[in-house]
């Protein structure tokens, strides 16, 4: 699931909670959410983990971790 899948599924509290696990804080976390900006590879593998993989990095960083045959031509 991505950022956002996420913050509408279980909401701001627990999007609160899982970014400052991860280190980052939830305004960060929704630029992420909006796609204003990309999380480092250090922040995905951290917000993924502090999820509990309910985010994967296949999710936040596709143009990193996702399956290259899976891109429109």
């Amino acid at each position: 699931m991505d950022a956002k899948k996420f913050y509408e599924e279980f909401g701001k509290e627990e999007a609160t909670q899982v970014a400052i696990a991860a280190g980052t804080n939830l305004d960060y976390f929704k630029q992420i959410m909006y796609g204003n900006r990309l999380p480092s590879h250090k922040l995905t593998v951290k917000l993924e983990e502090s999820s509990g993989g309910r985010m994967t990095r296949k999710h936040l960083r596709p143009d990193i971790y996702g399956d290259p045959s899976e891109k429109a031509a």
